[in-house]
Formats: C-alpha cells, structure tokens, sequence
C-alpha cells in the first residue's frame, strides 16, 4: 500500500503531529512521499530518517522559547535589525545540524521533501532527500522553518528564502506531484481547519503587529485549504487535525502539557486512518 503524508507548519503547535507520527512510527508505516512545511518540515525529516525516538527527545529538550530562538546580543533589538531579523535562530539551527542524519536521509526509503519559500518570486522551493542535495538539505529544512522577520532568512545562490508557510504552509500539492498513484494521502494539520483569532492582544505596537501577522498567516492557512479542496474531495485523502489549538501561541512551548498533546495526536492519527492502515 503506497501512503504519503503532508505535515504543516504550525510552530509549537507541531507537537500534535509528533503525536501522528507516534501512532505510525508503531504501526510501521513507511511513507512513499514525506513533505514538510516549517515544524513540519524537521519532524518529516526526522521520521523519514528513521529516527523518530530522536524527535521525541528534539521535543524533550525544548522547555522554552531559548531553546528555539534567542536575542541578538548585544543592542539586541538594533543589532536584529541589521541581521534581517528580531531574533536569533541558533539554537535551531544547531538542533538541525545535531539530529538531521544526511546519510540516513538521502539513502532512506522514505522519500522527504521540505518547502520553503523563494522570497525573488514568493514561490514555494522544494528541495529533495536526493544525494545530489546533501550539502544543502539541513539548510533548506531550517528556511522552511524561518518565521519572517522574526528568524534570518536563509540566503543561496544570490536568492533569499524564508518560511515555507508564507505560500504553503499544507504541502499537498507536492506529495500528489511526486506520488501520483498513492492509495493513501495524509495531511497532518498543526491547527483547526478553520480558526476565529480570539488572544486578548493588548493596544501596543507590538501586539497590534503580532495580530497583523497571525491574520496574514490564517489567511494563507484558509486559503491553502481551500485550494486542496479539489485534492480532499478525493476519499484517498484524510486530513487529521485538532479541534482547537495545542497551545495559545505558536512561538512559546508550554512542555508541562506535551504529553497530553501527543496523546491527543495519536487518537487523532488513530481515528483518521482506522481499517485503512
């Protein structure tokens, strides 16, 4: 049975589909076609590299936002400016560098694909589990996962690339692409399907340009769904996500509440593929 599986972006609130992938990882399924936006980009890798024992102690370590981002240091706030980005992703991006197996991952079976977003054109960019790519693979998966403005963008071949999430953050497309006869497509959502913004976000500047933000990406979010609208029709595709967001903000980790997260992803994996896997 040739099954492939679409993980969005999401942020913290990936930590639902590491409770998918949990569910699969026990099942033994081997995906044809894994493809990643964002957090969904590294945990796609991570499973596909056959290291899903690792991606829960990815997930283990991160108690606080520091352990994703940081400030600049020093003149945090002037020097980001000059970095192209308020904050410093380097944690993450030594995350990546330590868990990311290059060698595990261009000779899997599991075939990954990471998106991000080409910032000349504001198209999506893929870039393949291919040995051809090794050298570039760990970098791409971190571009997919580089919030704008917020982290560095992520600069090759004179081209800017950030967030995979800003043109897609559901990477179907992709999967049907690269596998078009798959009896199975899943797509795991980090969110609800539809979603009302309702955070008190206080009358400052930086609260009206959080809620600017999170508006544009709930845009692109509903509207990425609505294009696979013509894909989900299809029984071949079941989409898995929660009935209301894991955490309140996407950009803090709240790891009191992960394992009551990853078991809710879990049943939600469960119920979703019941008698077809």
């Amino acid at each position: 049975m040739k099954i492939c599986i679409s993980l969005s972006g999401g942020g913290s609130n990936g930590i639902i589909q590491v409770g998918y992938l949990k569910f699969f990882y026990e099942k033994g399924v081997e995906f044809e076609v894994i493809a990643g936006t964002s957090t969904g980009s590294l945990q796609g890798a991570m499973y596909a590299q056959g290291d899903f024992p690792k991606l829960l102690k990815i997930w283990t370590d991160i108690r606080n936002h520091k352990d994703i981002y940081c400030h600049h240091f020093p003149l945090s706030f002037i020097q980001g400016i000059f970095k192209k980005s308020l904050y410093s992703a380097r944690p993450l991006r030594e995350k990546i560098e330590k868990y990311v197996d290059i060698e595990k991952l261009t000779q899997s079976k599991q075939r990954f694909v990471s998106c991000s977003t080409d910032i000349s054109n504001m198209k999506a960019f893929y870039m393949e589990s291919l040995p051809a790519f090794a050298g570039d693979i760990r970098k791409f998966i971190y571009a997919s996962s580089a919030f704008p403005l917020a982290f560095e963008p992520v600069v090759h071949d004179d081209r800017v690339f950030w967030d995979g999430g800003l043109v897609e953050p559901i990477p179907v497309e992709i999967a049907v692409r690269l596998c078009p006869d798959a009896d199975l497509y899943l797509i795991g959502l980090t969110n609800p399907i539809y979603q009302q913004p309702d955070r008190n976000i206080g009358k400052t500047i930086f609260g009206y340009g959080l809620r600017a933000i999170e508006s544009m990406f709930q845009e692109i979010w509903e509207n990425d769904i609505r294009k696979g609208m013509r894909y989900w029709m299809d029984d071949r595709f079941k989409i898995m996500s929660p009935e209301t967001s894991p955490f309140p903000s996407s950009l803090e980790w709240y790891p009191d509440r992960y394992e009551e997260k990853i078991a809710e992803g879990y049943e939600i994996a469960r119920r979703a593929t019941d008698g077809l896997i």
